[in-house]
């Protein structure tokens, strides 16, 4: 019997069922039933962002590429090009009527210091550069501005620049130990 492996990280994980995070449906997100096993014998899974413990990147896909918990002007092309390709996709039609769709919008420069208190969840965010076609959520009051997993931010940016094959390799089981 190969045992099931259940992934866990699910701050960095977007895939073609869920390619959107808590950036862009807030708190909800963190609410939505989050369920994923993979046995030895599966293939390699397609994803969008995906992070457990090791990655393995060719050097080149890195180059120009950082990590950030913002939300940057590449997430937001990024996701309009999901947005675009996929407007039947259940959760993004959820997006579209019931996150985008917000009357209340606050647009944050970070360049400046003085950054709002947001503590409205219901509040939709426009970032300096960005279409007014992503509007972004806060996903946690910790911070002043809406906040994105570092692999997120890293992963968009290595698919614009045409390194978009990202897989989960079930095979590879990674061990911490001592």
């Amino acid at each position: 019997i190969d045992p099931a492996i259940t992934f866990w990280d699910w701050y960095p994980f977007r895939d073609y069922i869920c390619p959107l995070g808590s950036e862009l449906l807030g708190n909800d997100w963190w609410y939505m039933p989050h369920r994923f096993t993979l046995t030895k014998k599966d293939d390699w899974y397609p994803v969008l962002s995906a992070f457990g413990g090791c990655a393995i990147y060719k050097k080149e896909a890195l180059r120009g590429c950082t990590y950030s918990g913002l939300v940057s002007k590449e997430l937001d092309i990024f996701y309009q090009k999901i947005i675009d390709r996929n407007p039947d996709h259940g959760l993004i039609k959820s997006y579209l009527n019931n996150y985008k769709t917000t009357k209340k919008r606050v647009f944050i420069d970070y360049a400046h210091a003085e950054l709002p208190d947001i503590i409205d969840k219901k509040v939709g965010i426009i970032i300096p550069d960005s279409s007014d076609d992503i509007v972004w959520r806060m996903s946690s009051f910790v911070y002043k501005y809406p906040s994105v997993c570092e692999h997120v931010t890293l992963h968009a940016q290595m698919a614009l620049n045409g390194y978009d094959k990202l897989y989960i390799n079930p095979r590879l089981i990674f061990r911490y130990g001592g």
